[in-house]
């Protein structure tokens, strides 16, 4: 406790200057504008002001000659404006990037950065004189050539308001393009022979999270996401992929699971069952938890008994190890339906067809019958041919 204490201080220590600069610059001018918004404080009353109570607010908002309803107006269209095109431009512009036989990508990526890089003031300086001014002004220029009448630009309101419109989309474009872009980034462009051979999956662990962590989509929509990330890379780079649930980058799987063995237990299952690598982060297997840094990076706890969760990691690497087909095989889904959690799907390799289910949700579920032996199951009943809630089943049968 006292070292805790001890590090916390000396956090609070080390973060002290910026911490009182962030309240100089951001924190102090938002309570002062407050302060001042109480009192007369105008271009006639700069230094000596007095308070006057709630006076600017019952003018704002009752005084209809006051200015302020058509400002608000004003900025109201100004932002859903805005915000409309930058995401519609950035969506379309983000699209074409990812396009993967699109030639020069990534030079135009760097391009669109530049506006981003630029400082806003010198932005919007060149706009204002190189571009806007009415007299040499570059788009009067243009204007001129063709024959047409020029333009004061910042003359009136509407004119004014569309230039600062195209000035704050060149500011917020590219970082807009760059959230999306990034959102829809593969590792594609590195796994083609010449550069990774495999990369850590982390898509894997956002569609089992989705899936069996906090269950919020169906079997159906799982095996679309697990389609998709198949079929992104070629069959060599898939099974050197790197599966894993959790890192020390983020928080732990078994915390996303709410520490129920039962769903963890069903995405170790898949983990050591899908095509690629697993990749197990240390601790995972005795049940290590924490959803926060200081949490998750905790020591490897080998003073206790391992749990039970340890001994299911052993069996199904064991299973893996011993079945060929779960590390070379051909993947193929036999069963993902809409608003239902059982999943199944085979690998196959030229002797053996592997077959799991996998009844994610809290219903029994009925299977397809598999002529095949049973190698390892959990809630399956004979007799109905059907798995328990969280249950699954593997079957082997040779080929």
């Amino acid at each position: 406790m006292k070292n805790n204490k001890k590090e916390t201080f000396w956090a609070y220590l080390c973060s002290a200057p910026s911490l009182l600069l962030i309240l100089l610059i951001v924190v102090f001018p938002i309570l002062y504008t407050a302060y001042i918004s109480f009192t007369n404080m105008n271009v006639y009353h700069w230094f000596n002001f007095s308070f006057v109570g709630l006076k600017n607010y019952k003018d704002a908002l009752f005084v209809f000659d006051s200015g302020f309803l058509a400002a608000l107006l004003r900025t109201i269209l100004w932002t859903v404006l805005n915000m409309v095109l930058q995401l519609v431009i950035a969506f379309v512009l983000a699209s074409l990037l990812n396009i993967q036989d699109f030639k020069g990508r990534r030079v135009y990526k760097t391009l669109l950065m530049i506006p981003w890089a630029m400082p806003g003031y010198v932005s919007i300086l060149l706009w204002k004189t190189g571009i806007f001014n009415s007299q040499f002004g570059l788009l009067n220029q243009w204007m001129q050539k063709l024959g047409l009448a020029t333009v004061r630009w910042l003359a009136n309101d509407v004119s004014a308001f569309l230039c600062c419109t195209v000035v704050n989309l060149w500011l917020a474009l590219p970082f807009m393009i760059m959230i999306m872009d990034g959102a829809w980034e593969t590792a594609q462009h590195w796994l083609n022979g010449d550069i990774f051979d495999s990369t850590m999956n982390y898509d894997f662990r956002k569609h089992c999270r989705r899936f069996f962590a906090e269950q919020s989509i169906d079997a159906a929509e799982f095996d679309a996401r697990v389609t998709n990330m198949r079929m992104r890379y070629k069959l060599p780079v898939l099974y050197a992929q790197l599966n894993l649930l959790d890192s020390h980058d983020v928080s732990r799987f078994y915390s996303l699971c709410e520490k129920d063995p039962a769903r963890m237990q069903l995405a170790v299952l898949f983990q050591m069952t899908f095509t690629g690598i697993p990749s197990v982060f240390y601790g995972d297997e005795r049940g290590i938890y924490g959803l926060q840094e200081a949490e998750y990076r905790h020591e490897m706890t080998w003073s206790q008994e391992p749990p039970a969760l340890a001994e299911f990691y052993k069996k199904a690497m064991h299973l893996r190890t011993e079945h060929p087909a779960l590390c070379r095989g051909s993947y193929h889904t036999i069963k993902a339906e809409k608003k239902n959690g059982l999943y199944g799907y085979e690998r196959t390799d030229g002797k053996e067809k592997i077959t799991v289910f996998l009844n994610n949700q809290s219903a029994a579920a009925e299977i397809p019958p598999i002529n095949g032996k049973m190698l390892w199951q959990q809630g399956y009943e004979e007799k109905s041919n059907s798995l328990a809630p969280m249950g699954f089943a593997v079957f082997t049968q040779e080929v």
